[in-house]
């Protein structure tokens, strides 16, 4: 980056930095707050898949928030859901995402 007076004012950003730093602008997009970006960039890393409860867990916020979040997301094409057949009741859906 360079300033008006043709000064460098910060030099190479590493690639990871930057690739979170778009991370965090994509998601500032959806109204998702740096804190809980952050925290989703953390789950993204570890390529861990995410049900809506333990993502609201992860990020102490409702079910219900965190449903909205995850649906926001995947219409977003930021994450991408798999149903998990389960022994009793509806499958559960499982979250993976895709920054």
């Amino acid at each position: 980056m360079v300033s008006t007076n043709s000064e460098i004012i910060l030099s190479e950003i590493n690639s990871e930095k930057k690739k979170n730093i778009e991370i965090i602008e994509k998601l500032k997009e959806l109204n998702i707050t740096k804190q809980n970006s952050e925290k989703l960039i953390e789950l993204f890393k570890s390529k861990e898949k995410v049900s809506c409860a333990s993502l609201a867990s992860y990020l102490d916020i409702s079910e219900r928030t965190a449903n909205r979040l995850l649906l926001k997301l995947e219409e977003n094409n930021l994450a991408i859901s798999d149903l998990v057949k389960i022994n009793r009741g509806r499958p559960k859906k499982l979250y993976k995402f895709s920054f």
